[in-house]
């Protein structure tokens, strides 16, 4: 088993696993996401880890304006 793994290659994990399911990005905006999010996972700010969650979902998923719950909603 490989210790490490990319964006790319975690993209294509991700993509296999979740099946045939709908609601995925296309391979390369996952890629994309995955490697920004590993970026600013390695950001401090005032000294202390960067932390944020993810949500892939389309717009309509959750209340007019509003995010998920105790999260702020940006949309991309």
């Amino acid at each position: 088993m490989d210790v490490h793994a990319y964006p790319k290659d975690l993209a294509a994990l991700v993509r296999e696993r979740w099946g045939d399911r709908p609601g995925l990005p296309e391979p390369a905006t996952l890629g994309a996401l995955l490697s920004t999010c590993y970026q600013a996972g390695l950001m401090r700010e005032e000294e202390r880890a960067v932390t944020f969650r993810l949500v892939v979902a389309e717009p309509g998923s959750f209340p007019s304006g509003a995010g998920p719950p105790g999260c702020t909603a940006s949309s991309l």
